[in-house]
């Protein structure tokens, strides 16, 4: 009897480590995502972003300059005579602060006398936001004067950090975005979801930020990927209602990461989805779980573990094939 207990006990230990064994070995099993070589604006590897405590960053680079209303950099509908009607911009950049209302934005202007001309503009308004100009760039700044001021320094003094070296996660939620998207490549970025952000988002919007942090803390999401594709490229930057977007094509994919192992996520999130009254489809590579959130707006949504992928389009053949981008490489 005393040798069958030893026996006991000791398949005890092993069971128990078979168990996690299996666990951990069907998570990895789940990812299967390897980082790749994605499709991204062109200078998007090479950005760099200012030292300056920025939680979120945008990049939009189409292929060709893109037309902007000169009214849009002095917020007025129409604009005064002896300036341009419309500027062409090659490069927008966008900054988040610590809280969602601080922002920082750098436009680089193609044409140096245009932006000369609204470079004056700006500094005969005492009633405009902060502004800088620099070289072929003007910059645009908004939100609380401390962050403002220490984003602006950093612009002045050089003072830049490339996105690999000091944003390791994001960056590697970067290299998960699609190798051959169904679509012109207009933008990317990344978001850093720490205390620090979530706190300010809770400040500014009240019960809908606390609401959005409880989701993110029970999650643990702490850093998201995005990018935005075209079926048609734009030649202006246009007001982005319904018509715009569907003349565009435009869709739009989000990588983010939770905080708990794969198989976890898996049986949460199955659970999850068929009580929040997403439909499961088939789709090219696999099945998603599929939404219409307005007639307008088509959302896709996929798990590899712990790895969520969220497509998003104004036509559902659009969300499809931007998730089976991903799918199937």
């Amino acid at each position: 009897m005393r040798g069958n207990a030893i026996v006991t006990r000791a398949k005890r230990p092993l069971g128990a480590l078979l168990l996690v064994t299996l666990l951990l070995v069907s998570t990895a099993a789940c990812d299967g995502l390897e980082p790749g070589n994605p499709v991204l604006p062109e200078g998007f590897s090479q950005a760099q972003v200012p030292d300056a405590s920025v939680k979120g960053f945008v990049y939009m680079r189409p292929e060709e300059p893109i037309s902007v209303s000169t009214g849009r950099f002095l917020e007025e509908e129409e604009v005064g005579s002896g300036l341009p009607s419309e500027v062409d911009i090659g490069l927008w950049t966008v900054w988040v602060g610590p809280k969602p209302q601080d922002f920082g934005m750098g436009f680089q202007f193609i044409d140096l006398s245009a932006l000369d001309m609204v470079a004056q503009e700006l500094e005969s308004r005492s009633d405009w936001a902060e502004y800088l100009r620099r070289s072929e760039w003007l910059y645009l700044f908004g939100g609380e004067v401390e962050w403002v001021e220490a984003l602006k320094s950093s612009i002045e003094e050089g003072r830049f950090v490339g996105i690999e070296e000091a944003y390791p996660d994001e960056w590697e939620l970067i290299r998960l975005l699609p190798e051959m998207p169904p679509g012109e490549v207009l933008g990317a970025g990344f978001g850093k979801l720490d205390d620090e952000f979530l706190a300010g988002m809770e400040e500014q919007f009240g019960g809908i930020g606390s609401d959005v942090r409880n989701l993110v803390d029970s999650a643990r999401l702490r850093s998201a990927a995005f990018a935005l594709y075209a079926s048609e490229a734009p030649a202006e930057l246009a007001e982005f209602d319904e018509d715009f977007l569907k003349e565009m094509g435009l869709s739009g994919l989000i990588i983010t990461k939770a905080g708990y192992p794969g198989f976890i996520i898996n049986f949460l999130f199955n659970r999850a989805a068929s009580g929040a009254g997403l439909e499961k489809v088939q789709i090219e590579g696999g099945d998603a779980f599929y939404k219409a959130l307005q007639e307008s707006l088509h959302v896709l949504i996929k798990n590899f573990g712990n790895t969520f992928f969220v497509a998003a389009a104004s036509e559902e053949g659009s969300a499809r094939a931007l998730m089976e981008s991903v799918l199937v490489e």
